[in-house]
């Protein structure tokens, strides 16, 4: 096992509304954050490994997709603290605008 990660490929068959995104459904907005442009609803993702240059992943394992995205540079991230991160996106989210959109691609 090699223990590093550096390319993967995912299919992704689900992904399940939670709590948030019914409020962004029936009302707009949850808490301070209102989608102020269309957007795809659904960050808890599942998919499936379709390609990895690593021991740790292989074809067709199941895999839990994590809906954040540290910024990288803040001092937290700086600091390989990144839960903490002052500019972290999530996909699937209304805080920032534009809204997050990455690249998934559904089966």
């Amino acid at each position: 096992m090699n223990g590093i990660i550096k390319e993967h490929s995912y299919k992704l068959p689900e992904a399940a509304f939670g709590g948030s995104d019914l409020h962004y459904y029936q009302e707009g907005k949850v808490g301070n954050f209102t989608v102020k442009a269309p957007m795809i609803l659904g960050h808890e993702v599942i998919g499936k490994i379709v390609h990895s240059d690593s021991d740790l992943l292989r074809e067709g394992q199941p895999v839990a997709i994590n809906p954040s995205k540290p910024c990288g540079h803040c001092k937290y991230c700086l600091q390989h603290e990144e839960n903490h991160c002052t500019e972290m996106r999530f996909f699937g989210s209304a805080m920032y605008f534009p809204h997050v959109g990455w690249r998934f691609y559904p089966i």
